[in-house]
């Protein structure tokens, strides 16, 4: 994986063929490299060409980055000297590479036999550059020369662009099909408490509010109550029913309750989105600790009750400081909201 976003190393295996196949030398060294995935070796095994040198070979051969010359354990390379021999012209090309940029190719001789020693420079006349390429000795530890042979042919890591963009884009449209096309909803784990919600949310007045949510509240209640009876420990479980509780329950009660006891009129409708408006607002500036009201380690009753007199006084404190609705008359009618409020939230609990 960690070589995924780099290009594998293009490597020539130059050999000469033993009765039209290729020796086991060269054999060895393209099993050693195909057990790197850093290296992508070509080695011409099969092929029957006729007539001039191929167009394929020599685009092989400037492609690479590494050029291996297989040598003989024969010591015999009198096949140099024929110059319509493939394996000189492949030697040629390679070398006319580095003549025109140096060190563009990594040239590497690869010797079986320590006695193996070069010709006469001249003979090999404009393959004579080849000589000054250190010769690379594969001994009889395969293994251990194969790592030597790895080490020697790594080249600076080249980074495949085209599989870093396809991957980039293939990551912005999975983030698109998971946040526009595959719906959804990370406000509610549980379709029970979604269903709670949405009924709380369509009451707008207070009295109204107070008869229909005991049923809601009710039903949702038995239903957390089953599933942690079940030995539902689910986190989510719990976070939904706290957000139900403090957000849709309390919070939603509180706004009701002022719209109503500010205009005189406890049967005060007010528009929807107003109150939804309100009521999410003012869950915004709850601190995570209140909103955390009940959990599996069970807080005493006073820690709860500390926890909902800070929510009415957030949420009190909110609704005064805003412009466009009616405020309290004054300090007593502020604490008898608080006081008629906090004696329904917390008594009706049972808590």
């Amino acid at each position: 994986m960690k070589h995924f976003f780099l290009k594998q190393t293009q490597a020539f295996i130059s050999h000469k063929r033993m009765n039209g196949q290729a020796s086991p030398e060269a054999i060895l060294i393209k099993n050693a490299l195909d057990t790197d995935a850093t290296f992508n070796a070509f080695m011409d095994v099969r092929e029957e060409y006729i007539g001039q040198f191929p167009n394929k070979l020599r685009e092989k051969i400037l492609s690479s980055r590494v050029f291996l010359l297989i040598l003989p354990t024969t010591n015999d390379i009198s096949f140099l000297f024929n110059k319509g021999n493939w394996v000189r012209k492949e030697i040629s090309i390679a070398l006319s590479i580095n003549e025109i940029k140096d060190d563009s190719i990594k040239i590497i001789p690869i010797a079986f036999n320590k006695d193996f020693t070069w010709p006469d420079k001249n003979e090999l006349e404009e393959i004579s550059p080849i000589v000054d390429y250190n010769i690379f000795y594969y001994d009889t530890n395969a293994k251990e020369s194969s790592k030597k042979l790895l080490k020697a042919m790594k080249c600076k890591p080249q980074i495949n662009w085209v599989k870093v963009i396809c991957s980039f884009i293939l990551m912005l449209i999975l983030a698109f099909l998971i946040t526009k096309v595959i719906p959804v909803d990370t406000e509610y784990r549980y379709e029970e408490s979604k269903v709670y919600m949405s009924k709380l949310e369509k009451e707008t007045s207070f009295n109204h509010y107070l008869e229909a949510e005991q049923d809601y509240t009710k039903t949702y209640l038995n239903w957390v109550y089953g599933q942690m009876t079940t030995g539902n420990k689910d986190l989510k479980l719990m976070k939904d029913f706290n957000k139900c509780y403090i957000k849709g329950r309390c919070v939603r009660m509180i706004v009701l309750a002022y719209l109503a006891f500010t205009n005189g009129d406890l049967d005060y409708v007010h528009s929807q989105e107003t109150v939804n408006e309100l009521v999410e607002a003012i869950y915004a500036k709850i601190p995570e600790e209140n909103k955390a009201i009940f959990s599996y380690t069970n807080d005493s009753k006073l820690q709860r009750k500390k926890k909902l007199e800070g929510v009415l006084d957030i949420s009190i404190e909110y609704l005064e400081s805003k412009s466009d609705l009616r405020k309290l008359n004054g300090t007593l009618q502020k604490e008898l909201l608080k006081a008629t409020l906090m004696k329904r939230l917390w008594v009706s609990d049972g808590k």
